[in-house]
């Protein structure tokens, strides 16, 4: 995991959210699905969730 982390970092840095190449959820449909798998999880790596982008 730890490496994991360090990998997304160095191809999007520290703030991935920012970054033009970091994928994006396609529609709110998928955005609402893929939250139902995170509720009651903890997120080791990441997390943040801007639901206008």
């Amino acid at each position: 995991i730890d490496k994991l982390g360090k990998e997304i970092t160095r191809q999007f840095g520290n703030q991935p959210l920012q970054s033009k190449d970091y994928g994006r959820i396609v529609n709110e449909r998928h955005l609402a699905r893929l939250k139902q798998y995170t509720e009651g999880h903890e997120i080791v790596i990441g997390g943040q969730l801007d639901e206008a982008q």
